[in-house]
């Protein structure tokens, strides 16, 4: 532990203290500096129940808090994914999720369930942009990733949704497509329909309308 007094210490920065007859001029207390190690990084195997209750294993590299909980840092799961970022006794709160795949999710997570942000995945080997609000994932999702909710979705070839989505389709909002002509679109059930509008059929439950913007 050093000890300085004010003049000392004004020394080392390059200033002056007030002189004695100064109006300003107090006693000079002694300063006391002390240094602050850096947070030792550890890495620990690390197995809890999350909040469905399933069984999380893998290996933590990072800071621990007091408590020796995983704070700061990555988290590689056994089966390869790997959070980066911070996490808390309950799991990985904010950060990047990468799979084993390629594919990530970039933003706000809950317990280690992905709920806000940007979520990039291939279908079918087309790329697909998520970006906005997920809903809770199945309980048997391994990645933890729900669906798109609410937000915006750009595909591979340009086209971009965006609105309110139900599963992997946008329900209530706008299409963009690569050429520049935006469509409103909005599912109805089949009682609500009009033989005055042009129509196409999704499915059997709902219909999709599509109106021409521009």
């Amino acid at each position: 532990m050093l000890k300085y007094t004010i003049e000392e210490f004004a020394e080392l920065l390059g200033t002056k203290p007030a002189k004695p007859n100064s109006p300003i001029y107090h006693e000079p207390p002694i300063v006391i500096l002390g240094i602050k190690k850096s947070d030792p990084v550890q890495i620990k195997k690390l197995e809890y129940l999350d909040q469905n209750e399933m069984t999380i294993k893998g290996t933590a590299e990072g800071l621990f808090n007091n408590d020796g909980e995983f704070v700061k840092g990555t988290f590689t799961y056994e089966d390869g994914m790997v959070d980066e970022g911070e996490f808390n006794r309950f799991g990985f709160q904010k950060g990047k999720r990468t799979f084993p795949d390629g594919d990530y999710a970039y933003g706000d997570f809950v317990d280690g369930l992905f709920c806000e942000g940007k979520y990039v995945v291939h279908y079918d080997g087309e790329l697909e942009i998520n970006l906005g609000g997920f809903t809770k994932p199945d309980i048997d999702n391994i990645r933890r990733v729900g669906h798109l909710f609410e937000g915006k979705k750009i595909y591979t070839d340009g086209t971009i949704a965006e609105g309110e989505f139900t599963g992997t389709d946008v329900e209530f909002g706008t299409i963009k497509t690569l050429d520049g002509k935006k469509y409103k679109v909005e599912y109805f059930e089949k009682y609500l329909i009009s033989d005055e509008k042009e129509w196409k059929i999704r499915n059997e439950k709902k219909w999709l309308y599509w109106m021409a913007l521009n």
